[in-house]
């Protein structure tokens, strides 16, 4: 059976986290996802080639805006300087 990752498996509780802290839950759907069932990765990238903060799409590496791991005491929830940038409503 393959592992299903946590944005799908706690969307409610990753969009409250969103809500809560002023970030937009459909920005970060919209960001790439590193990981499966025990941390997700949230990477910012950018898909219009007009803009100057593409990520991939300019050979650097996309910006980390978002950790979210499994612990035995639920989800912790990283924010990196990139987080409000990127993600913020």
């Amino acid at each position: 059976m393959r592992a299903e990752p946590l944005f799908r498996t706690h969307r409610e509780q990753i969009s409250a986290y969103c809500a809560t802290h002023g970030l937009s839950y459909a920005k970060l759907k919209k960001c790439g996802i590193t990981g499966l069932n025990q941390k997700n990765i949230f990477q910012y990238w950018n898909r219009n080639p007009d803009s100057t903060k593409t990520g991939l799409m300019d050979n650097r590496p996309a910006p980390i805006v978002l950790i979210v791991e499994r612990t035995e005491d639920g989800l912790r929830f990283t924010e990196t300087e990139h987080t409000h940038e990127f993600i913020s409503e």
